[in-house]
This record gives C-alpha cells, structure tokens and sequence, in this order.
C-alpha cells in the first residue's frame, strides 16, 4: 500500500514537472513569437504618437488617493494607457503599450516617500519593473535575459490595467 502511494505521488511530481515545463516552452515561443510585433509597434509608436488623441479620467478604487489614467488613440484605437495611482506614502505609475490584441507592455515605476504627500515629501526609494501581458498571463521581464519570468504580481497588474482601460474607453463612448 505505502509503495503504491509513493507511485503515485512521485507519477503526479512528474507530471506536474512536465507540466510546468511545457508551460515555460508555451510562454517563451510566445514571447520569442511577438519580438518582431514589439519591435514594429515601437517603432510606429515613436513616429507617430505626437498625432495621438490624448484622453483623461479620474480613477477611483485602486488606491487611498485616488489616480488618473490617461488613454492615447490611434484614431479609435488605444496605443498606450498611462495608471498614475497616488497613495499616502508614495506613488506608483503603470504604463501599458497595446502591442496587438494578446500582447501589452507594461513599465512599472513606484516612488516611496518618506513622509505623507501632504507634508512636502522627499523619495525615499525609486523603482521600477516591466512585464508582458501575452494571452492574459503576466510575466515579469528582464532585460538582463530578455527573457520572460514568473511574476508575483499577475492578478494585480492585469486588474489595475482591466479597470483603468474600462473606464478610459467609457470616457470616449
């Protein structure tokens, strides 16, 4: 009984490691896949985002201070959504390049301060991060490997940018 167990324990780790393995292979022949598509919408987005209609809106919920989030248009299409998300002790700003319709860009940058914003605050620390969005599933950047990782913050950076793009595009209507 404790043999047959075992079996199945260590038959379901391995299938469990293939699993993820397949999924690393999935993630990174997507990304390999969409290099040529960021490259090309970089640069027609760096030609032509001074014709883009600019967009604005207060944003409400996603942090104690409340936000803005601003949209840039290609004629009816978003090309770039811009998160300012203030909070007590700091800020954080997402911006998202919609790549095509499966793949977004996102650039994080988090300014914490050292006191309250409403006391004449200093940075106290500076950061930033950078993700993909491919097929709804957020993975981390990293440009030392130009590689895809796994991210902790998957259900928050595709709800902040879910929200965000909801309510710029009601804007517009």
């Amino acid at each position: 009984m404790k043999k047959a167990m075992l079996l199945l324990i260590v038959a379901f780790l391995a299938l469990f490691a293939i699993g993820c393995a397949q999924e690393v292979e999935r993630s990174e022949s997507l990304f390999d896949s969409t290099k040529d598509n960021i490259t090309l919408f970089f640069r027609d987005y760096y030609e032509n985002n001074n014709n883009y209609a600019k967009k604005e809106s207060d944003i409400l919920g996603l942090s104690s201070e409340g936000g803005i989030v601003e949209g840039f248009f290609d004629g009816n299409e978003l090309r770039r959504l811009r998160l300012s998300l203030l909070g007590s002790m700091g800020r954080a700003e997402y911006d998202y390049y919609l790549i095509d319709s499966q793949t977004i860009y996102v650039i994080s940058k988090v300014f914490e301060y050292d006191r309250p914003f409403f006391e004449n605050p200093s940075i106290l620390r500076e950061y930033s991060e950078e993700f993909f969005i491919i097929g709804g599933s957020v993975k981390k950047y990293s440009l030392e490997v130009n590689d895809l990782l796994e991210s902790e913050d998957d259900e928050r950076i595709y709800s902040q940018f879910s929200m965000a793009k909801e309510q710029i595009l009601a804007k517009i209507e």
